[in-house]
């Protein structure tokens, strides 16, 4: 299966409130997406490690692996919890965002390079992750993602999608683990 449930758990609620605290110090942009890790010498942190590593969606002009600081000035439970998951798991953290879709958007059938993590933060029943499959007359295979502070680990690497067909925002938080 493309989808792994930890048994690693966060405190989503207390994220969501240091979620708050970062709006206050930066905005979503127009990728939606707040950077929670960046590179060595990063002009701003929050926005760093947001949007496409790829130029045209082909010519790759960053790479995961270089996404190796944690923003200090993350609320301290964010904080302590990424370092806390990245021990449990025994990888070192890349690319880390708070990722948000909005009510009636997706992102295209795509593949990333490696795996993910994820944290649901907020979301609703119609926030839907699917996968290509070929059977029968399927196909994509729809999964939703539930809000029970439990990480997922996810085969990003296989074809899928995301799409948010209800009327509220999903939020997670999207960890890319650094070989």
């Amino acid at each position: 299966m493309s989808i792994e449930k930890l048994s690693f758990t966060a405190d989503v609620d207390q994220i969501y409130k240091d979620l708050g605290e970062v709006l206050k110090a930066t905005e979503w942009g127009a990728v939606n997406q707040i950077g929670l890790t960046f590179r060595p010498g990063a002009q701003d942190p929050y926005k760093d490690a947001t949007g496409s590593l790829f130029r045209d969606n082909k010519v790759m002009v960053s790479n995961e692996q270089e996404f190796t600081e944690i923003n200090e000035r993350l609320p301290f439970y964010t904080n302590m919890i990424l370092r806390e998951f990245a021990k449990f798991q025994r990888i070192k953290l890349g690319r880390v965002r708070f990722m948000r879709l909005m009510p009636k958007t997706g992102l295209t059938f795509h593949r990333d390079t490696t795996e993910r993590y994820h944290l649901v933060i907020k979301t609703n029943i119609h926030s839907l992750l699917g996968f290509r499959t070929f059977k029968d007359d399927m196909v994509a295979g729809c999964y939703h993602l539930p809000k029970d502070g439990h990480f997922y680990k996810i085969d990003t690497t296989k074809f899928h999608f995301a799409y948010n067909a209800g009327d509220e925002e999903r939020i997670h938080i999207v960890i890319v683990p650094r070989r």
